[in-house]
């Protein structure tokens, strides 16, 4: 699907570049094992600046959960430089 819509932008005249970046994660997502780059649920902590359950006896989520942590963001970056890289920039 995102082919046709990167053909039809480009016939358009939008120069569009899709990188799929599943290589650069590959043994580093979530159930990969370790290291994972992409945090699993962390429950939150209980200061300010993230979310909080008033009068939940189970942990609150925390932001944190299902993104990118230190090993996740170098793996961003590869990917995202390979996606420049195809763009020609």
């Amino acid at each position: 699907m995102e082919q046709r819509q990167i053909d039809a932008a480009n016939a358009a005249g939008v120069p569009v570049t899709f990188y799929w970046g599943n290589a650069e994660f590959y043994q580093y997502r979530i159930c990969d094992g370790d290291p994972q780059g992409i945090n699993d649920l962390v429950a939150a902590p209980t200061g300010p600046g993230d979310f909080s359950c008033p009068g939940s006896p189970l942990p609150c989520p925390s932001m944190e959960s299902f993104h990118p942590n230190n090993t996740g963001t170098k793996r961003y970056a590869i990917a995202f430089q390979k996606a420049l890289t195809l763009a020609n920039y």
